[in-house]
């Protein structure tokens, strides 16, 4: 996966067969640094001075600071998807079905957590929350990582919620369920619990997409069929 260390860059690249972590100028691609990581790299965020990695088949997360490590977490079994909301970082377990939280500043481990029947990927939503896709739960879960963490709601989703994005601005969570080729929509309540409010139909397995912030639309990846489809932002509203 290929995240953005900060909003103008540079791209922090993960390359699973290789076990190194490459970042990547922007708009060059030219490459800034490599480093070495464990097994299966998946996903990478930067907090300040430090980056943060998802060792899947490594079974740990690694922080790293200008290209050494200086801290190994080894409490995840299959750490996957991960992010970050002031000093504090998000990790899914895919296989332990938890969602681990540590200090970027101390490096430590802060709370383990209960993350459904099968969590894969974790975003930012807004303040100190995040929200988790259930895979295997049909769900979507938030939480507070702030302070003593804690677990805020979940709602129940009508497919397999294999992807998330979200717009902390407006509170709205969106999420592929990939076994029934559908987005959906949820918002997020007061209280920080999400709730479903629509469904759009998709090209088939839809297994990634994104929101383009500006305009809204949501551009989706069809994995069955090797299609890109658009669809226009009034179809959430």
């Amino acid at each position: 996966m290929i995240d953005l260390a900060d909003p103008d860059g540079p791209l922090l690249l993960p390359a699973e067969d290789r076990d190194r972590l490459y970042t990547l100028a922007l708009p060059s691609l030219d490459l800034v640094s490599s480093a070495w990581t464990g097994r299966h790299p998946h996903q990478a965020v930067r907090v300040n001075s430090t980056t943060f990695v998802t060792e899947e088949f490594g079974h740990g997360v690694r922080a790293l600071r200008n290209g050494r490590t200086v801290a190994h977490f080894t409490q995840p079994v299959q750490p996957g998807g991960i992010t970050a909301v002031g000093n504090r970082v998000a990790v899914v377990d895919v296989a332990a079905n938890l969602l681990f939280v540590y200090d970027a500043t101390t490096l430590r481990l802060v709370a383990a957590l209960p993350a459904g029947a099968g969590p894969s990927h974790v975003v930012p939503i807004g303040g100190d929350r995040v929200a988790v896709c259930d895979v295997r739960g049909n769900a979507v879960l938030t939480y507070d990582i702030g302070g003593t963490p804690r677990a805020l709601g979940s709602a129940a989703v009508p497919g397999r919620a294999f992807w998330i994005r979200a717009d902390a601005a407006t509170g709205t969570i969106y999420t592929a369920l990939a076994n029934t080729d559908e987005i959906a929509q949820l918002r997020v309540r007061a209280d920080g619990a999400p709730q479903l409010v629509r469904t759009v139909p998709t090209v088939r397995q839809p297994v990634s997409f994104d929101r383009d912030p500006a305009t809204g639309d949501v551009y989706v990846g069809g994995y069955a069929d090797s299609q890109l489809q658009v669809i226009p932002a009034s179809a959430f509203r």
